[in-house]
Order: C-alpha cells, then sequence, then structure tokens
C-alpha cells in the first residue's frame, strides 16, 4: 500500500512541476526558430518589432506590431492553460497526501511519516496564496482578453482606412496597437506581483489613453488680464510652468490653466504629465 501511495504521489508531483514551469512547450513557434532556452521561452516575449524588422527601425511595418501582439497574446493564452492545469494538480496533491496520512495511520506507526504528510495537505492552502495558479490563469486570461480587444481597435482603423502607413513604413493605429500591447503586459506583471496598475497604465491597456491637448492651442491675452484655457486628454497633468514669467503666469485649478497677461511679448506654456513628457502652448501677450 505504501508503494503504491508513494508511486502515485510522485506521479502527480512530476505532472505539476512541467505544468506551469519553464521547461514546456514554448510560447511561440518564433522562439523555437530562434532556438532560444528554456528561462527565455518562458520570461521574454520574442522576437519584439525591431528583431522583426533585423534590427532596422526604418524597416518596421505594421505587419511586425501585428505579429508582436499576436506572439505575446498566444504566450499569455498558453500560460494561462498552464496555470490552470497547475491549480487542478494542486487540489489533487492536498486531496491524496491527506489520503495517504490517513492510510499509513492504518497500517503504520511511524508517526512522523504520518505528520509529515498531514502537514503537507494542512499547509498547501497557504502555499497557494502565495502561487496562486487560479489568479495567475486569471490574469493572463485578461491580459490576452485586452491585447484581443487592442487588435480588434487596430482592424477596426485599418476598415476604416486610418491606417495609413507614415512615410512608407507603419500606421499611427500599428503604434497605439504596440503601446497597448505593452500596457497589457505591466498590467498583468504588476497583477502577479500584487500591485494595482496605475489610472494611465490601465486606460493605455485598454485604449482610452489620450494625451494633454490645450484647448485653444495658443493663448492670446492681453497685459493684465487673463484667459482661462482647458487641458483635455485623459493623461494627469503633473504640473504647469511658463517659460518666461515676466511675460505671463500661470495657475491650475483642476484641467483649467488661467493665464495671466503681464508684458507684450511671446513665450510658451508647458504643462507635464505624470510619465514627465511635456505638452507646449505658444502664449502671445498683446498690449
Amino acid at each position: 500500500m505504501r508503494a503504491f501511495i508513494a508511486g502515485s504521489l510522485m506521479l502527480i508531483l512530476g505532472g505539476c512541476a512541467t505544468t506551469d514551469g519553464i521547461s514546456g512547450a514554448s510560447d511561440s513557434s518564433a522562439y523555437k526558430q530562434a532556438g532560444f532556452n528554456a528561462y527565455e521561452r518562458h520570461y521574454l516575449f520574442e522576437p519584439s518589432a525591431v528583431q522583426m524588422a533585423k534590427g532596422n527601425p526604418n524597416a518596421i511595418t505594421d505587419e511586425h506590431f501585428l505579429a508582436f501582439s499576436e506572439n505575446v497574446k498566444e504566450a499569455l493564452r498558453r500560460r494561462m492553460n498552464r496555470a490552470r492545469i497547475a491549480r487542478m494538480f494542486s487540489s489533487t496533491i492536498q486531496v491524496l497526501t491527506a489520503a495517504t496520512a490517513a492510510g499509513l495511520g492504518a497500517v503504520s506507526a511511524n508517526i512522523e511519516t504520518i505528520t509529515a504528510l498531514a502537514g503537507t495537505s494542512a499547509v498547501m492552502p497557504q502555499l497557494q496564496e502565495l502561487f496562486d495558479a487560479k489568479g495567475r490563469a486569471e490574469y493572463y486570461e485578461q491580459g490576452a482578453n485586452m491585447i484581443e480587444e487592442a487588435q480588434g481597435r487596430y482592424f477596426d482603423a485599418v476598415a476604416r482606412g486610418q491606417a495609413t502607413p507614415t512615410n512608407g513604413h507603419f500606421s499611427v493605429a500599428a503604434v497605439a496597437l504596440f503601446e497597448q500591447t505593452v500596457a497589457s503586459l505591466r498590467v498583468v506583471e504588476k497583477a502577479l506581483v500584487s500591485r494595482l496598475p496605475t489610472v494611465e497604465e490601465m486606460q493605455k491597456a485598454t485604449g482610452t489613453y489620450s494625451d494633454l491637448v490645450f484647448v485653444p492651442n495658443a493663448v492670446t491675452v492681453k497685459v493684465g488680464q487673463n484667459m482661462q484655457v482647458l487641458v483635455t486628454g485623459t493623461a494627469t497633468i503633473s504640473g504647469i510652468v511658463v517659460a518666461d514669467q515676466s511675460v505671463a503666469t500661470a495657475s491650475l485649478n483642476g484641467r483649467v490653466i488661467t493665464v495671466q497677461g503681464v508684458a507684450a511679448n511671446t513665450t510658451s506654456l508647458v504643462a507635464t504629465d505624470v510619465n514627465g513628457k511635456p505638452f507646449q502652448a505658444v502664449i502671445t501677450v498683446n498690449p
């Protein structure tokens, strides 16, 4: 009986070790072609768009961005399936270790063996909290779904004739697809280490992010008078500055900037988002 139970445990533990590890099949055929080792296959999403263009940024096309997003989506779906299988095996191990402890109790007086097996069954739920296979599967699924939705937005742009390559290489829609793919990965990675993504990261992953825009984008004000400028877009404003405050000053209230003319001349107004990206508008102060 001991031999049978031990053999069953070894079989299940062996199966569990390969379901969500780094020794399984590669996440895409591109990995096989590149000959990456097991570690790289599991943790890298390659080839990238730059690698597909053989290191020449000027040779990158929409096809490369689309292929990269497809590789990442496929990798996440494969990992989702491995995590699902790992969850199933971990539940089986809990039941079997408990049964093994009970079985040995009937045929053996080796209390140390019984205690160790019973302890394994009891500790397994705590281990699952740290290595939650079910949670990983859900995170991978959500990431793959977000990328699939980003691809849908790209195809919609193609259907509407809005995916026109710039300079004969790639389109703005393809760049948006790439940015949303990378943002989706960042959201998944943060979820795996129990960190909350930022609002901007979620907006970028779901295609709802937009840069800061001044309305109007050119400010004209008289000396001693004020003019209000609305800042649109979903990006968070981290601060504003006027290049030459002897010409004009500005104050921020929510998403409204109040510009006051000081002296007749021209200067610039710069708003920065939380990523440090600047957005500029020209201020003209008339007498």
